[in-house]
C-alpha cells in the first residue's frame, strides 16, 4: 500500500519530528516501583504451526521502551507526542476505509523506536541526513506487515444446506464442513512438516473431524490488520445472520412468537435445557421440571428452490455489506431495518422482541419530519397501499404509548 511515503509533505514532517521527540532519553523516566515495571507486560498464548509461544503485549496507556541496560516509561507530559503520530497515521490508512487500528500503530511505533535505541546505545553509526528517511520507511514497513486479508470460519447453528456447495454473500460464504476440508485445514495447521500417519497429525485431525465435520460453517473475509480484519468478519457474519433472520420472519411471521428456528453463531447459541426444581413448602413435595430451554427446535432449510426465491434481496444485500465506499442513507436504513428484525427475531423474551421489531420500522421511516405522522404514513402506505385513515390512527397512538 505504501501510504506514509506518498502522503503529503506537511503530514510526513509532522510525523518525522514527533519520531524524533521519542528518540529523546531527556521524555523517558525509569520505573517508578518494582511493581509497575513487572505489571507493564502481560503474556499471551498463540499458537503458530501448531507450536506454542509468548508474545509479550504491552499495556496502550503506557509507552515502554526495553533497551539492554534498562526499561524507560514515556513520561506523561510527553504521551501527546505519540497521540499526534498514531492520529495522522490512522487518518492515513483509514481515509477511505478502516483497515489498521490504532493499537497496531502503536506496536508499530514502539518496535522501531526499541530498535532504534538500543543501536544508539551500542554506539552504532548512523547518517543523519538520511535518518529520518531510514525510520520512516521502517515503521511504514512494520505497519504494512501487519495489514493483509484474514479468513475467519465459525460454525453456525441454525441452519441446514441441502444440494448446495457454497452460499455466497459479498465477502460471507456459507457451506457444509466436509472430509476436504478437515484435511486442508490439518494440513494448514501443521504446514506440512509432519508425517500424516504420526499421533500428533491423527490428533488435530480427529479435533476437525469432531469439531466442524458436517455442519455448516462461515466463512468471513476481511482485510486489515488483525483486530480490525475481525471486527470486520464478526460484523459481515452478524448482517448475514440478520438477513437470514429476516427472510424467516417474511416466510412464517405469523408463527414468530413460536420461537421456532434461531440462528446463531455457535458461541452465541443455547444449547441447554431447561431443568427446575419446584418444592411444595405445605408439604415439601419436591418435583421436578423439564423445558427445552431456548434451543432452536428445527433448522432453517436452505435449497436450490428457496435460493430461487431470495437470490434476488440476497444479491441486493450483498452488494450494499460489500461496498467498500460509503453507502447511501436509504442503504443504511435498509442495513438498520434488517438488523433491529434479526435481532428481533432471535430475542425470547415478547415485550424485548416487539420493542426490536419497532426500531426497525423506525429505521425504515422515520425521517426529519415528526416521526409520529413519518411512521403513520410510511407503514400505512407499506400495508398493502391501504388508504384507511383508521389504520394510521391506531400507528400513531400505538407509538405515544
Amino acid at each position: 500500500m505504501m501510504i506514509l511515503t506518498t502522503s503529503n509533505l506537511k503530514t510526513i514532517r509532522t510525523i518525522k519530528i514527533n519520531l524524533n521527540k521519542l528518540l529523546k532519553i531527556k521524555n523517558y523516566r525509569l520505573p517508578d516501583n518494582a511493581e509497575e515495571y513487572f505489571n507493564t507486560d502481560k503474556i499471551k498464548l498463540r499458537t503458530k504451526n501448531s507450536e506454542i509461544y509468548f508474545l509479550l503485549d504491552k499495556k496502550e496507556d503506557i509507552f515502554r521502551i526495553n533497551t539492554d541496560s534498562q526499561s524507560w516509561f514515556l513520561r506523561d507530559e510527553h504521551k501527546n507526542i505519540l497521540k499526534i503520530i498514531v492520529g495522522e497515521i490512522l487518518f492515513l490508512y483509514n481515509k477511505t476505509s478502516s483497515v489498521v487500528s490504532s493499537d497496531t500503530i502503536y506496536k508499530s511505533i514502539n518496535q522501531v523506536i526499541e530498535l532504534e535505541m538500543r543501536a544508539r546505545e551500542q554506539s552504532l553509526k548512523y547518517d543523519k541526513k538520511s535518518f529520518d528517511n531510514i525510520l520512516f520507511t521502517e515503521l511504514e514497513q512494520v505497519i504494512e506487515n501487519e495489514i493483509t486479508s484474514f479468513e475467519f470460519f465459525s460454525i453456525v447453528e441454525g441452519i441446514e444446506i441441502k444440494n448446495m456447495e457454497t452460499i455466497s454473500c459479498g465477502n460471507v460464504e456459507l457451506f457444509v464442513f466436509e472430509k476436504k476440508h478437515c484435511d486442508e485445514f490439518t494440513n494448514i495447521f501443521h504446514a506440512n512438516k509432519i508425517l500424516k500417519d504420526s499421533e500428533k497429525f491423527q490428533e488435530t485431525q480427529k479435533y476437525f473431524h469432531e469439531n466442524f465435520l458436517g455442519k455448516v460453517c462461515m466463512k468471513s473475509t476481511a482485510y486489515g490488520d488483525e483486530r480490525t480484519a475481525t471486527k470486520k468478519s464478526y460484523r459481515q457474519m452478524r448482517e448475514v445472520i440478520n438477513f437470514f433472520r429476516y427472510i424467516i420472519c417474511l416466510r412464517i411471521h405469523e408463527r414468530a412468537s413460536e420461537n421456532i428456528v434461531k440462528i446463531n453463531i455457535l458461541s452465541e447459541t443455547y444449547k441447554e435445557t431447561d431443568i427446575s426444581l419446584i418444592k411444595r413448602n405445605k408439604d415439601n413435595q419436591l418435583s421436578l421440571s423439564w423445558g427445552r430451554g431456548r434451543k432452536s427446535r428445527q433448522k432453517f432449510c436452505i435449497d436450490k428452490n428457496q435460493m430461487g426465491d431470495i437470490s434476488f434481496p440476497l444479491e441486493g444485500f450483498s452488494q450494499i455489506i460489500s461496498s467498500d465506499s460509503s453507502i447511501t442513507e436509504v442503504e443504511e436504513s435498509i442495513l438498520k431495518a434488517i438488523h433491529w428484525i434479526g435481532e428481533a427475531q432471535n430475542e425470547f423474551d415478547l415485550d424485548i422482541a416487539f420493542i426490536k421489531y419497532w426500531t426497525a420500522i423506525e429505521c425504515m421511516f422515520n425521517q426529519e419530519q415528526e416521526i409520529t405522522k413519518s411512521l403513520a404514513k410510511g407503514v400505512t402506505i407499506s400495508i398493502i397501499f391501504s388508504r384507511s385513515q383508521d389504520i394510521q390512527d391506531a400507528i400513531a397512538s400505538l407509538n405515544g404509548m
